[in-house]
C-alpha cells in the first residue's frame, strides 16, 4: 500500500464524523419546515432563525466532501474542511443557546430531545473528531509541513 492509500486513525475520526454529520443532517432536512420555529424557541427570532437553520444544512453539506475524502481540488477540500468547522461551529453556539431552555437542537424538529450536557459532550467528542481528522490539513494550510530530507 502506498501512503496516499494508507488507512490511518484520521481516515477513521474523519469517517466517523461525516457519518454523525449525515445522520444530524438528515434529520434536520426531515423536518426542516419545524426547524426554524424550534430555533425561535430558543430565543433565535425573527429572520435570524431561517438564517441559521438554512446557513446550518449548507455548511454541513459543505463538510461532506472533505470528510469523506472525496477526490475534488484542493481549493474545494479546503473550503469543505472550513464549512466543517463553520458547521460545529454554529452547532456549538446554537446548542450552547438551547442548554438554558432545556432543549436540545442537535436532530432539528425531528427528535424533541431534552437538552443537557450529554448534548455538550457530544458535540465536544465532534470537535475532537475534526481536530483529529483535520490536523495535516490544517497544517499544511498554515505553511507548517516541511518536506523532510531523506537522510534525517
Amino acid at each position: 500500500m502506498t501512503q496516499a492509500q494508507e488507512f490511518t486513525n484520521a481516515h477513521a475520526a474523519r469517517l466517523l464524523l461525516a457519518g454523525y454529520i449525515i445522520i444530524l443532517l438528515l434529520l434536520q432536512l426531515f423536518s426542516f419546515d419545524a426547524f426554524p420555529a424550534m430555533l425561535a424557541g430558543i430565543g433565535l427570532d425573527g429572520v435570524w432563525s431561517y438564517i441559521a437553520a438554512i446557513a446550518l444544512v449548507v455548511v454541513e453539506l459543505l463538510a461532506l466532501p472533505f470528510l469523506l475524502q472525496m477526490k475534488l481540488s484542493k481549493k474545494f477540500l479546503n473550503v469543505s474542511m472550513i464549512s466543517g468547522g463553520v458547521a460545529l461551529l454554529i452547532l456549538s453556539i446554537l446548542e450552547v443557546w438551547a442548554f438554558t431552555t432545556g432543549q436540545s437542537v442537535l436532530f432539528g424538529a425531528t427528535f424533541d430531545l431534552p437538552g443537557g450536557s450529554w448534548s455538550i459532550l457530544l458535540l465536544l467528542a465532534l470537535w475532537l473528531l475534526f481536530a483529529w481528522g483535520a490536523w495535516n490539513e490544517i497544517a499544511s494550510l498554515l505553511g507548517k509541513d516541511k518536506p523532510r530530507d531523506k537522510n534525517s
